[in-house]
């Protein structure tokens, strides 16, 4: 019955959709001009079987031909015509007549919101009970306030005191309940919002703002009435109660299901409606990455037609005429523009400026234009800038590397530290408001200034040494057997990390029994075999007193292995994981798989592998996320957990880019932790950081 009622749905809404589109654009009859024109390109079966539509985009007009295999763009711009074989142009128009073409009309978003409307509405009744009588309509119900909630409500309070309390299954059944609530109607709420507005210049984000909020409310509709605030099923399977044995809160929820609100169920038949709707309104060719399919075949095709006909000499002189200029231009203007941004030259920045529209015009113009007056005339303008540029930058950019290095460097001088000297902080915030004078638009008097004032902070800040570490010494003597030991066990990675400073602080208490040990056998015992200890009262007791004072020292030498681990656990000197480094010929670079892909993060990534690869390391990159990790170009692929506890134990570097803080850390395992503010950007101080350090 589900299926058919889903293809009941899928139906209907096809048949909806049929009706409700905005008017589509009508086809034309083409004039015999540009009938001439596509019959240079086009076989005339291709015209007679293809059908032709009028399409403005801005000041330029446009046909569209639909043909068999896909469709052509035209411009028709002023009566003169050309095919269009770049998909870049070519979408833009695409865009605009697939969009007229299929965008449908607003009724079929009415039709949904009214569709979820009643869908929520249907189970609203119970569950608007069920938060009456949990007194969740009021309050919260939390481990914390003992569910106050229920508490709050007498028939509620009896039966939380008859199952045990807030910690058994009835009390974690209400607040589960609490937080399903929430999101569902969170979820209902980012529904109705993706709807409202939807409009052809959002239609595809929204489209997935849809399906994101419509598969939250599908799982929420299935797992909320599987609690046991709520009675079973009608239709429930006695034979499930087999698997009703062990603790109450290991028991599936039906076990300990007391039915204590009304029976929730959803209208399943509904949703797959909604469901199929989302679907048909998914499929539809007017989303963003539909569009830029449909333009790179449309210019494939158009390309098919057109290349035999172009002169493949003239095509050939333009792509290696922009080939041989691009790099000069694209340098010419990353350098001149980095520079206008912060130097004050009128001159710069109207060449500048220049320069982009004169490379434009030439682009545009395309193959139609005058090739060799096209490159003498961006030559010359590209010269002149270089000039211009250099004669600036000479100044400029020694200041501008200089305090790129001191920042670098006093940032990894204060990575040392835990309490950063008021002496390095003094330089660091020197650097700051050099950094903040370079970062706004200054002049050249104002640039003499900065240089001697930065010449200056180098040379204070070189003086930095890293200082004695007890934490570190301490991962330096019981890591790799911390390691060991916790590479062997079954408990979680956070509580491995948690608990390494116990694992040290067992290893230094072991070591300390055993010289007590050893100390007893070589004295006391061996005297005592060899009946060369008169055993008096006295020497008992001296005896006794002596080995009491050696074990509290063992016991002040765990404690004291403990504390500096602990320490270890929260910080521990950048130095250190350097010496780590350099002890190990693989590093690995870890980016943060559970959080958007940041570009300028990635950058740094691989310039950072350049910089390690460099320094002799094999680098590799690999994704961390929720303690898994994946490395992905090794000579296998390891993934999961597993993996992630191999590079614990192993001790490998890991260099954890895109991080909240920046931090090297941890009895267990050589992960240094860089912010983002050392790991993306232009500067990526942390590959520079790498650099100067691994090469001292």
């Amino acid at each position: 019955m589900a299926r058919f009622a889903y293809l009941f749905a899928s139906i209907a809404l096809m048949l909806l959709l049929s009706v409700s589109y905005s008017a589509a654009p009508s086809s034309i009859t083409i004039n015999s001009s540009f009938g001439a024109f596509l019959g240079k390109y086009l076989p005339s079966a291709v015209i007679s079987s293809s059908s032709f539509y009028n399409q403005s985009v801005g000041n330029y007009t446009y046909i569209v031909i639909k043909t068999s295999k896909g469709y052509i763009v035209a411009n028709t711009t002023s009566g003169k015509y050309s095919i269009i074989v770049n998909s870049s142009l070519i979408y833009p128009v695409l865009h605009s007549f697939l969009i007229s073409m299929y965008f449908p009309n607003q009724s079929v978003f009415s039709n949904l919101s009214t569709e979820m409307h009643s869908y929520v509405s249907q189970a609203s009744p119970t569950i608007n009970d069920c938060l009456i009588e949990t007194g969740l309509v009021q309050y919260s119900c939390t481990l914390g306030n003992e569910c106050f909630s229920c508490e709050s409500v007498p028939v509620c309070r009896k039966v939380l005191a008859s199952t045990g309390g807030p910690s058994e299954p009835f009390g974690l059944g209400i607040m589960n309940f609490s937080s399903s609530y929430g999101s569902f109607n969170s979820s209902y709420a980012s529904f109705t919002s993706a709807l409202s507005g939807v409009n052809v210049s959002n239609f595809g984000s929204r489209i997935s703002a849809l399906q994101s909020a419509f598969s939250r409310i599908s799982s929420i509709s299935k797992t909320m009435p599987q609690n046991p605030i709520f009675p079973l099923p009608s239709n429930f399977n006695v034979a499930q109660f087999q698997n009703c044995s062990g603790s109450s809160a290991s028991m599936p929820w039906y076990c300990n299901s007391v039915g204590f609100c009304r029976y929730l169920s959803f209208n399943s038949t509904l949703l797959a409606r909604i469901g199929a709707q989302l679907s048909s309104l998914s499929s539809m060719p007017i989303s963003n990455s539909s569009i830029k399919s449909q333009s790179a075949a449309s210019a494939q095709l158009a390309d098919s037609f057109v290349e035999p006909v172009i002169s493949s000499e003239l095509t050939a002189e333009f792509d290696a005429f922009v080939n041989a200029t691009y790099p000069k231009y694209n340098s010419t203007v990353k350098e001149a523009s980095f520079l206008a941004s912060r130097m004050s030259n009128s001159s710069l920045s109207y060449e500048l400026s220049s320069l982009k529209v004169q490379f434009a015009q030439i682009l545009n113009a395309s193959i139609s234009q005058n090739l060799s007056k096209a490159n003498s005339s961006i030559s010359s303008s590209i010269s002149k800038l270089n000039t211009l540029d250099f004669k600036l930058g000479s100044a400029y950019m020694p200041v501008y590397n200089a305090s790129l290095y001191n920042t670098m460097l006093i940032t990894f001088h204060e990575l040392d530290y835990a309490s950063v000297p008021y002496s390095l902080a003094k330089l660091a915030a020197q650097e700051q408001s050099i950094n903040a004078e370079l970062s706004s638009v200054i002049n050249s008097s104002e640039l003499s200034s900065l240089s001697s004032l930065a010449s200056s902070i180098k040379a204070s800040a070189s003086s930095y040494a890293p200082a004695f570490s007890m934490p570190a010494f301490t991962k330096s003597i019981d890591g790799g057997a911390v390691a060991a030991m916790l590479a062997g066990s079954g408990a979680s990675i956070p509580s491995k990390l948690a608990t390494a400073p116990l694992y040290a602080a067992l290893i230094s208490f072991a070591i300390g029994i055993v010289l007590l040990l050893l100390f007893y056998s070589l004295t006391y015992g061996r005297l005592k075999k060899r009946h060369k200890l008169r055993l008096t009262h006295r020497t008992r007791r001296t005896w006794r007193l002596l080995f009491l004072l050696l074990f509290v020292l063992v016991l002040i030498y765990t404690y004291a292995t403990y504390a500096y681990a602990a320490s270890a656990n929260s910080f521990l000197p950048i130095s250190y994981f350097i010496s780590a480094i350099k002890s190990h010929g693989l590093v690995l670079i870890a980016l943060n798989a559970s959080a958007p892909i940041n570009l300028s993060t990635a950058s740094c990534a691989t310039s950072l592998q350049s910089t390690l690869s460099s320094l002799g390391k094999v680098a590799r990159v690999i994704s961390i996320s929720n303690y898994t990790c994946t490395i992905s170009n090794a000579t296998e692929t390891i993934t999961g957990r597993g993996c992630y506890n191999d590079l614990l134990a192993s001790g490998t570097p890991v260099i954890f880019l895109g991080a909240n803080y920046t931090a090297y850390k941890g009895m267990y395992g050589n992960i240094l932790h860089v912010g983002n503010g050392l790991s993306n950007g232009s500067s990526c101080y942390i590959s520079k950081m790498m650099e100067y350090a691994l090469s001292k």
